[in-house]
């Protein structure tokens, strides 16, 4: 009987104890903590069960405004409790998408080590179009393996995109990294015909005059 009591007993404190490491429960909103930065109120949320995948009141997911703001503790804090990093927002971005367009380069990083899966060239081709890439966000999708000579499936290299957008600075970024404006490499039988701008092609002078100074066209 004494035994059984001193059990009793040690359980109790036991649970005592955990109990005594609880963090109080979260006082306020969960996306307004993860959008202020909150770390300690994120931290109440998530261990008492708030889903860090639950989107916000625009549809975003919280990683997605985590990354989006830099907030590299916020989103460790969510992906160390299950967040997905793949998951989308309205615009159909993904967080390292969201991480990329912002400049926020720390924050992609950290994704890419936690299983996010993006494809770096998608990546590229997107960041153009949106006229959102900056020289680090270039460097980091080059050693992720994106390829400046391959083309996309109307034919066109990233650096023709750049020059089809009229996208002065991302084309001198490109071209500063020895971007062709013709694919390279050979080209599989289904392929389209490449698309290579010339000098008639561009109203714009100034990309006429940066591709004349770096010698990609006459």
């Amino acid at each position: 009987m004494r035994s059984i009591l001193s059990l009793g007993t040690i359980l109790g404190c036991l649970l005592l104890l955990q109990g005594c490491d609880a963090p109080p429960k979260p006082s306020g909103n969960f996306h307004h903590a993860v959008q202020s930065a909150d770390l300690v109120q994120v931290k109440r949320h998530l261990y008492w069960g708030t889903d860090p995948n639950q989107p916000g009141p625009g549809g975003q997911p919280p990683l997605s405004i985590a990354v989006g703001d830099g907030k590299v503790a916020i989103a460790k804090e969510l992906l160390k409790h299950g967040a997905d990093p793949m998951a989308t927002g309205p615009d159909g971005d993904t967080a390292l998408m969201t991480a990329l367009m912002r400049g926020r380069v720390p924050a992609a990083e950290l994704l890419l080590q936690r299983g996010a899966k993006d494809d770096p060239q998608a990546l590229l081709r997107r960041l153009i179009e949106r006229g959102a890439l900056d020289r680090d966000t270039l460097d980091l999708l080059l050693d992720e393996g994106a390829d400046l000579g391959l083309a996309d499936a109307g034919g066109s290299t990233p650096l023709a995109q750049a020059v089809q957008t009229n996208s002065v600075n991302i084309a001198k970024l490109l071209l500063e990294r020895g971007a062709p404006l013709a694919p390279t490499g050979k080209r599989a039988e289904d392929a389209p015909a490449p698309r290579v701008p010339t000098a008639a092609d561009i109203a714009e002078p100034v990309m006429v005059q940066l591709l004349r100074r770096y010698g990609v066209i006459e």
